[in-house]
């Protein structure tokens, strides 16, 4: 929904500095505005004013408050009509320290007349359904009329001091921001018209008040109406547990931290990049905490968690830890910052190597570095690649894979550079069936910004290439499924469970186009317009499964279209060669 875009998008306010000589402006004298009512309407009115040469802001007093502003206008809505109103305005400089005298006029709002077109209204409603989903309707006398309307948490709106005008308004400014600028984009995806009916689910901005801000907006993005603003109560649980956060050891490679908590209800516990949390908002951090939350993460009564899985030496991490109930926030977030220490210096780091190959585009390896503090790399390379650059440079791996990135050394290795045992799984991603591979790793560490490296160690391994011969020989069970989203749910079965193969879902007129003698070119054309960084092979190779898969497919049904099939075929990738076998497909089309 868009009240996620809003609450993420951020303002930067800049202020000037002017220094000036006392003496040449202790003489200014500002003559008072000139005010004239530029519009009315019977419960709303518009006082404008001429630029006083030496002022740099007014202050205006409006039912006994005073308030300034740099524009050359105030308007004041939601009156009563049928009802005189006085209006006092001066001129200020800020820089001289001096004001003028004050201006005076007196507007009369009158019911059924005024200046403006008719009243333009949205209606709106408001309720809270179970699960914290907070629904809105609208229902304008003016089906044609664009608006739009959004929720917004009350911590939010007291920012703006409460002013529906205010807040609405930077509603619109940082959707423009969003759209650079571009206002027709903005008007084309936010403008509504007609009744409305929407659900949000506030569950990750959850307070005990929200507001929803409506108003007329034309394809310039001009506010054209007065805002409306509807409070809405929404009923949360609370808790008045606090938390002892106490950090326990804290390694290179591992934290252990206590969390005791003052009662029994629940919490969450949860271990975090301090970058990362520093950077966020404090709706942000809560929407994006409850995101992370797990079973895993539930607490309740004191608790001793340990963190192994990713930890890094020279790095800064927070532990929050906040009430959790029904997936919404119960208490404040405590917070608790650490760094872990640099790693050891060895200049002697030696290893200890695994791997365990499971098929052709399957392999599982473990690095154990004879100093279990100390930083390393490691990776697996082809055989014929580390011959031909990097058997005896191996850090020049490390040098290009970080400029790919566009990363320092330092930022990639920060990144990818291990400490302790390491395990991990390469798929068909990084692996081709038949290929003979090097797995390698190398110590290193800092001397100021430079890195130092150690001498790499390698074993090799091979993959098997698939016991099929010449190939085409897999058979296919498919089944097509929609779900409510317009989404397809997907189910390929192939007969043998070794063997690589691709699917699709096609719309009638792709399979028109390419089924079943360019199935090559209609994956091709997948390829190409992907962005995907590598040959068409290493491509074909990240979209191949093997074994059954059954998953909510990445295909959308078309507006355009009614008629569906899917597809798949068994493929080859042997030496960057890309060969797709007989097509499989369903027996009829699925009509959505």
């Amino acid at each position: 929904m868009k009240l996620r875009s809003y609450f993420f998008a951020g303002a930067i306010v800049a202020t000037a500095f002017v220094s000036c000589n006392r003496d040449e402006l202790k003489d200014t004298v500002l003559d008072a505005p000139v005010l004239e009512v530029s519009e009315t309407s019977p419960t709303s009115f518009t006082v404008a004013w001429k630029e006083v040469s030496g002022a740099d802001m007014y202050t205006y007093e409006f039912k006994e408050e005073q308030a300034s502003t740099e524009s050359l206008s105030v308007t004041f809505n939601g009156l009563e009509t049928d009802t005189t109103y006085t209006l006092r305005v001066r001129a200020v400089s800020t820089v001289a320290s001096v004001v003028s005298d004050w201006s005076e006029i007196s507007v009369d709002l009158v019911s059924g007349g005024g200046s403006e077109d008719p009243v333009f209204s949205v209606n709106l409603s408001t309720q809270m359904k179970p699960g914290y989903i907070l629904n809105v309707k609208t229902s304008p006398a003016d089906k044609e009329y664009p608006y739009y309307f959004e929720p917004v948490p009350g911590s939010v709106y007291e920012t703006f001091g409460n002013d529906p005008e205010a807040m609405f308004a930077d509603i619109i400014s940082t959707y423009l921001l969003y759209y650079q600028g571009d206002k027709a984009n903005a008007f084309e995806n936010l403008h509504m018209t007609g009744d409305k009916d929407v659900d949000y689910n506030i569950s990750g901005y959850a307070e005990p008040e929200f507001h929803v801000f409506a108003a007329g907006i034309d394809d310039e993005m001009n506010i054209t109406t007065e805002v409306e603003h509807v409070q809405v109560a929404v009923d949360l649980p609370v808790s008045e547990n606090t938390f002892l956060i106490t950090v326990d050891i804290c390694t290179q490679s591992f934290i252990q931290v206590t969390v005791a908590p003052s009662n029994g209800d629940q919490y969450a516990l949860i271990l975090q990049d301090k970058e990362t949390v520093d950077a966020m908002s404090e709706a942000q951090l809560r929407n994006f905490l409850l995101s992370l939350v797990n079973d895993n993460s539930l607490c309740t009564n004191e608790v001793t968690m340990k963190y192994e899985n990713g930890i890094v030496p020279s790095h800064d991490y927070s532990v929050l830890v906040f009430g959790c109930e029904d997936g919404v926030m119960t208490t404040e977030i405590s917070r608790k910052d650490l760094r872990t220490p640099d790693p050891e210096v060895v200049e002697d780091l030696t290893f200890e190597f695994s791997v365990e190959v499971l098929g052709p585009q399957e392999a599982e390896v473990e690095v154990v570095p004879s100093d279990q503090q100390a930083s390393y790399f490691y990776d697996v390379v082809s055989l014929s690649d580390w011959d031909a650059h990097y058997r005896n440079e191996p850090s020049l791996y490390v040098e290009e894979m970080a400029s790919s990135q566009g990363r320092s050394v330092a930022e990639y290795l920060d990144n990818f550079g291990s400490i302790g045992t390491e395990t991990a799984s390469y798929d068909s991603f990084y692996l081709s069936s038949g290929t003979d591979y090097i797995l390698f790793a190398m110590g290193y560490y800092f001397e100021g910004d430079e890195v130092v490296w150690l001498d790499a160690q390698s074993t090799g391994f091979s993959t098997p290439a698939y016991g099929g011969g010449a190939g085409g020989n897999l058979t296919f069970q498919l089944q097509i499924m929609a779900v409510e989203i317009g989404r397809f749910y997907v189910d390929v079965i192939p007969s043998d469970d070794t063997f690589p193969y691709v699917y699709a879902v096609l719309t009638d007129a792709e399979y028109d186009e390419y089924y079943p003698d360019d199935v090559y070119g209609y994956f091709y054309g997948q390829y190409e317009s992907s962005g995907f960084e590598g040959t068409f092979a290493d491509y074909v190779g990240s979209i191949s499964r093997t074994g059954e898969t059954y998953e909510l497919s990445d295909y959308h049904a078309s507006d355009s279209c009614r008629y569906y099939k899917l597809i798949a075929a068994e493929v080859s990738m042997e030496g960057g060669n890309v060969v797709f076998y007989e097509p499989a497909e369903t027996d009829e089309f699925f009509e959505y």
